[in-house]
């Protein structure tokens, strides 16, 4: 594996994943199994995430207690009751 410290990602041969560092705190990699997280960050959504072609944007903070997550028709997701 190369090293941990880079910036960037890298194919691992050995274990057939490829690899995705973030500023040296959270690696991430893909194989068969699908997307594992390791390191500090975990998942990190800075605003809008894409998923099979719709872009959701996420609420600016966190629930209630029983609220759910909701979507307008055009992305937007707010909390509700």
């Amino acid at each position: 594996m190369a090293n941990p410290n880079y910036n960037g990602w890298w194919w691992d041969e050995v274990n057939s994943r490829l690899y995705i560092n973030v500023q040296g705190t959270g690696i991430c990699y893909f194989d068969s199994n699908g997307l594992t997280l390791t390191g500090a960050l975990g998942i990190v959504v800075p605003g809008t995430t894409t998923l099979n072609g719709i872009e959701f944007t996420w609420p600016s903070s966190d629930g209630t207690a029983t609220h759910d997550l909701n979507t307008d028709g055009s992305g937007t997701l707010s909390w509700s009751a």
